[in-house]
């Protein structure tokens, strides 16, 4: 027999750890879990002033390293950042679902593929005047010549508005309210478990051998026996 990696002991036991689990991917998670609430309680007070300081999507979308100023939300900010330094965005795995459209800024209906709309659609975006307005409220307001400052000149601004309007053809509303979802399950339900398990594997041992657990004998021998097979 031989030590064991505490990384491999932490790992879940799919990938061939103990399945302890890591304080960091449960702090991450529970922090997290703010903009989970951020997005899904709006009329909250300290949303508004998140808002009121940080912008309407609180800063989570375009995630800018601060490095100046401290406060629960900026530490949140730095996280989203320094996880997406290390190659796991958690921004663009959980994207906004429109159901309704009442709680989701136009802007940020396509997420963080907004900036690369906006470079496709420079044309169009330049001419609409209501594109910070809610996706329920730009709808209803329709594509007509009153909410545009004016309408397409030239062959290039024609392309791209009718690329556009081509593209939002596909999006339908419905009664069910705008959530959070996730790309990494097929629920596509937003969960603490379901971000602590994808943080663990992501920065975890990972091994192809799954870990064989027997609840009839105890657990110290359920462990010898996964350490001897190591050996």
């Amino acid at each position: 027999m031989h030590w064991v990696k505490w990384d491999r002991v932490l790992a879940p036991k799919s990938n061939g750890g103990l399945g302890v689990g890591s304080m960091f991917s449960f702090n991450i998670s529970m922090i997290f879990c703010w903009r989970w609430r951020f997005y899904h309680h709006p009329d909250l007070i300290w949303v508004r002033v998140v808002k009121t300081i940080y912008g309407s999507n609180g800063g989570c979308v375009d995630l800018k390293p601060l490095r100046a100023g401290s406060g629960p939300w900026i530490s949140l900010i730095r996280m989203l950042v320094q996880l997406r330094d290390r190659g796991l965005d958690l921004h663009s795995l959980t994207p906004i679902r429109v159901g309704n459209g009442a709680a989701t800024s136009f802007c940020m209906m396509f997420g963080k593929e907004m900036f690369l709309l906006r470079l496709l659609f420079i044309g169009y975006f330049s001419l609409d005047s209501y594109k910070q307005v809610f996706v329920r409220d730009r709808v209803s307001l329709g594509w007509g010549e009153e909410n545009y400052r004016r309408f397409p000149r030239g062959e290039i601004e024609q392309s791209q508005w009718d690329q556009f309007m081509l593209l939002m053809q596909s999006v339908h509303l419905n009664s069910s309210p705008d959530r959070l979802g996730r790309l990494f399950d097929a629920s596509d339900i937003f969960s603490v478990a379901s971000i602590r398990a994808l943080i663990d594997n992501k920065f975890l041992y990972v091994d192809g051998m799954e870990t064989r657990w027997n609840n009839w004998v105890p657990i110290k021998l359920n462990v010898f026996i996964w350490s001897l097979f190591l050996s």
